[in-house]
């Protein structure tokens, strides 16, 4: 749904999605000229706002992120209070989070192939050694640690670039998790260390990375239990079953990377995220060519299909300048979709209350009895797809039509002025005519 609401210097486009911690909208950034710039706002919710815990991890992020400069790390461009709403300026992704894609793909009988999930945890992992060596510009280190390496973390855009975010603020679901049922998620995606609460270094994102590595490849959910301290027992006691146990002709080089990453003591795993990365280039070395992010980039852009069309007709909206885009007023950021009869877009909603990914237990790529009920039919979506066809052809019409006037009004404003030229000249020679017209003493004219 097209929001189109003016916030500072940014117009709201629609928003992306909604959760406890955070509201997120794709925004439009104008300049001189025909200058603009898609772009992302997150926002901490209204009921938030009071909160010193979510203020400091919001700004904590933001903090962070503002410094990053790198190709699979989101990048924060500012910080803003506007309106009384604390906002995070951030790159616009074309893509979907990891965890979307697996669940579309299963849902789909076309579940992620290997050399894809390892070319996502490559990206990944060399996103994570470089926020783990970052040093500032004046020569300070942070010792950065992500502690919440999650698939609702990882995004893969539609070109098969991996990208990492949400630096800090999801570490307070870990504090509100009390009865288990919804933490159990987050809990599935720590470290042993991080679970009985201990110090944490680098070597933890790599035990998560290590923990996504495997679901994805196995299609089975590994320490996913009814409650948080089911969870607990089994990421730091209950043994973990080898990939070859579980699917049959699993790579063995491949075994040999996750089991490494998911070794208990943090000394027997990879010293460093580059380390990881660099053994999955290896092992994708013998399985695949240059080719393979372009695959994955398709992989990904054909499982949302709908959901491409929806932001390139919110931007097609946009461009044209049809609608003046109206002010907030009073309105909550979290207000906005339910005002504008919209609720939030795709699964993003559910993702961010329930961080878990589904993945069938029984095996690899085994599809579903029933589709999902918010899976969209092939039929339905042919008529949605053709339906904004309808709508982008009527918006390029608009277009044509406004262009076609803004030629005719310079068509006209060229006549006119010819037209003033040649009666100012006309003028001015009847005076000088008039001029050089002797008249004599006396004469009554």
């Amino acid at each position: 749904m097209f929001i189109n609401r003016q916030l500072g210097e940014y117009i709201l486009l629609r928003r992306l999605a909604v959760g406890g911690q955070s509201e997120v909208f794709l925004a439009l950034k104008e300049g001189p000229g025909d200058f603009s710039r898609p772009l992302v706002i997150k926002a901490l919710p209204t009921r938030h706002r009071d909160d010193a815990r979510y203020n400091e991890l919001f700004y904590r992020e933001a903090f962070l992120s503002v410094r990053f400069a790198h190709p699979h790390v989101m990048t924060v461009h500012d910080m803003r209070v506007m309106r009384q709403e604390h906002c995070m300026i951030m790159d616009f992704i074309a893509g979907q989070t990891v965890s979307d894609i697996a669940q579309r793909g299963f849902k789909a009988g076309t579940p992620l192939p290997i050399n894809h999930v390892v070319q996502i945890i490559a990206d990944a992992a060399d996103g994570l050694n470089y926020v783990h060596q970052f040093r500032d510009l004046d020569d300070s280190v942070y010792s950065i640690v992500h502690r919440d390496v999650s698939p609702q973390n990882l995004m893969v855009t539609y070109q098969g670039v991996t990208k990492i975010f949400d630096f800090g603020i999801a570490r307070i679901r870990e504090a509100e998790d009390e009865d288990g049922s919804a933490g159990g998620g987050k809990y599935a995606y720590m470290s042993p260390e991080q679970c009985r609460d201990e110090p944490a270094d680098a070597r933890s994102d790599i035990f998560s990375l290590g923990i996504i590595l495997y679901e994805l490849t196995c299609g089975r959910r590994l320490f996913r239990r009814a409650t948080t301290p089911e969870v607990i027992k089994a990421v730091t006691e209950e043994p973990i079953p080898a990939p070859g146990l579980v699917v049959q002709g699993f790579p063995e080089a491949l075994e040999a990377i996750i089991m490494r990453a998911l070794e208990r003591d943090p000394a027997e795993r990879y010293a460093n995220a580059a380390e990881m990365r660099d053994e999955l280039i290896d092992f994708l070395s013998t399985r695949a060519d240059a080719s393979l992010r372009r695959a994955l980039g398709c992989y990904v852009a054909e499982l949302f299909v709908a959901e491409r069309e929806d932001i390139a007709e919110t931007m097609r909206d946009a461009y044209a300048k049809t609608q003046k885009p109206k002010p907030i007023g009073d309105i909550p950021l979290e207000m906005l979709g339910h005002i504008e009869g919209d609720a939030a877009d795709g699964t993003l909603d559910e993702d961010l209350s329930d961080p878990t990914l589904e993945l069938p237990r029984e095996g690899f790529g085994r599809a579903p009895e029933k589709p999902s009920k918010r899976e969209i039919a092939p039929a339905d979506r042919s008529t949605i797809i053709e339906a904004k066809k309808k709508n982008s052809n009527l918006a390029a019409e608009v277009r044509r039509l406004q262009k076609r006037q803004s030629i005719l009004m310079s068509l006209l404003f060229i006549v006119i002025s010819a037209a003033s030229v040649f009666v100012f000249f006309q003028f001015q020679s009847n005076r000088t005519v008039q001029a050089e017209t002797p008249v004599e003493i006396g004469d009554k004219r």
